[in-house]
């Protein structure tokens, strides 16, 4: 994990803080629960074509691609490149202490850097203010970030991660949302690739 911070260290420095506060509109918002319809992604964020086998069923992903598959509670198995990981299904961490969105899944057979990230939607609130309502995580050790300070995004590189979100690697962050009666912000999670996430932030 060492390698894949240093990685990110320069641009996690400078770009990663800024919270983007965006006026809000009332509209509708339809959400989806990938966990309840027992679906999977299977993600190649890599330039080359993976071979990998799930539970003894082999797959082939193309570059820069990904596969929704079915995949129940319980154990399983994934081999690749030689190395065989078990996992658990409806056992992992829930990455969130706020139980945003719904419960998500992706199988990360290359074990590549993905970002969990909160994205909060509000009128009337300071910058500083909306920061520490979605600066929850441990930042990554080095860098510019002072030793104790929270960021609005956390690190993965597990061969699957399982946790709350609103959109998955394949949806986008909305450049609106629906903020409650009598509430004064909304949040909105998101899993990114790790370059899809340096993209996002560079256009903000």
């Amino acid at each position: 994990m060492g390698d894949l911070i240093a990685m990110v260290k320069e641009f996690l420095g400078k770009a990663l803080m800024r919270i983007l506060i965006i006026a809000v509109i009332v509209g509708a918002w339809a959400g989806w629960n990938w966990f309840n319809a027992g679906k999977t992604t299977i993600d190649n964020p890599t330039d080359q074509a993976i071979t990998f086998t799930l539970d003894g069923k082999e797959y082939t992903l193309q570059p820069n691609s990904s596969q929704n598959v079915k995949l129940a509670r319980g154990e399983h198995t994934l081999v690749y490149s030689g190395e065989t990981v078990k996992f658990e299904k409806g056992k992992g961490e829930t990455a969130t202490d706020d139980f945003l969105g719904g419960k998500y899944a992706l199988l990360n057979p290359t074990q590549s850097v993905y970002v969990y990230y909160k994205q909060i939607y509000t009128k009337n609130m300071s910058e500083s203010a909306a920061n520490s309502i979605v600066s929850t995580f441990d930042c990554p050790e080095g860098g510019e970030f002072k030793a104790g300070e929270k960021c609005p995004f956390k690190l993965y590189d597990d061969a699957f991660i399982e946790i709350n979100a609103d959109y998955g690697v394949d949806s986008s962050l909305p450049g609106t949302a629906t903020i409650r009666k009598g509430a004064t912000y909304t949040i909105k999670s998101k899993l990114f690739r790790f370059d899809d996430f340096e993209k996002y932030m560079s256009e903000e």
